[in-house]
């Protein structure tokens, strides 16, 4: 997938994801008695961060707000009961089309119906309200009209 969102560095391909090191995550961690919310967005893809499970629980269990904005692709049924077990308190989802034609314009690669049956999914396993479900629409000329 090819995301007109995220930065990348000259020359990595459309796939690449700047995760957050576990150097980085062991400096902010130390501090996380003291932090009242950890947004997980940024860089590329949070989904694609291989400890992100595991950091969204140590940062719960310490009881700080956690969640993160995604492009809504990786949220399958295997990782979503993860991350709710984990703690997770909201999850904001960029969807940028109502319709599937504009929805590809600007996230050639994905798929519009995966992200719906994905958002519907884990909107069906959601207990209590968690995790708070957002929907992100970046207006644009080619969406614009949709929102009149």
């Amino acid at each position: 997938m090819s995301c007109r969102y995220v930065w990348m560095p000259a020359g990595q391909p459309s796939w690449f994801c700047l995760p957050v090191a576990d150097t980085s995550w062991k400096a902010v961690s130390r501090h996380l008695k003291d932090i009242a919310s950890v947004d997980f967005t940024g860089g590329g893809e949070p989904l694609l961060q291989p400890h992100l499970v595991g950091w969204v629980s140590e940062a719960s269990r310490a009881g700080c707000e956690t969640g993160f904005l995604a492009n809504g692709m990786l949220l399958t049924a295997e990782k979503c009961p993860r991350l709710m077990d984990a703690g997770i308190n909201w999850i904001c989802v960029s969807i940028d089309g109502a319709t599937a034609d504009i929805y590809g314009a600007f996230r050639p690669g994905a798929s519009f119906e995966k992200v719906c049956d994905n958002l519907s999914a884990l909107a069906s396993r959601r207990l209590g309200g968690r995790p708070g479900l957002t929907i992100n629409f970046v207006l644009r000329e080619a969406n614009f009209h949709y929102n009149i």
